[in-house]
């Protein structure tokens, strides 16, 4: 397994030939309405034989961090891409928010990393974990 990342001023022709059917087809635009590639968005993409396996993004902004789509085809893919993700933005002293779908997310999990809660409506809730205060 090979895990790329795309952030900055990267090849957009592997870029797509790797992630277009995400983008395209039927099935994967339903599983994902929302999904754009900004400027931005750092994505950190699992290709196993040729064949993106998972995928994470997150885009940091000027005052906070988004964390938005993952996915995997493996439970171990997506915890490996999650990980990955926590470890590259450890250093970026900037909230990070994230908005999650109620019936097919695991809030447990990103209470127990840190996030709050800060607003809920019939089918999203809205985290955020603040930012380390350095005392310098």
């Amino acid at each position: 397994m090979e895990y790329k990342i795309f952030e900055g001023d990267y090849d957009k022709r592997l870029f797509y030939s790797l992630l277009g059917k995400f983008f395209a087809e039927r099935e994967y635009r339903k599983m994902f309405p929302y999904l754009v590639n900004e400027e931005d968005s750092i994505w950190i993409v699992a290709i196993e034989n040729d064949e993106v396996v998972g995928f994470t993004i997150f885009e940091e902004k000027k005052s906070k961090i988004i964390f938005d789509y993952t996915y995997a085809k493996a439970a171990d893919i997506e915890n490996k891409l999650l990980n990955d993700r926590f470890t590259l933005t450890k250093d970026i002293n900037k909230p990070i928010e994230i908005d999650l779908l109620r019936e097919s997310s695991n809030i447990k999990y990103w209470l127990d990393k840190g996030f709050n809660i800060t607003k809920e409506t019939k089918n999203y809730m809205f985290l955020r974990k603040e930012a380390i205060k350095n005392d310098r």
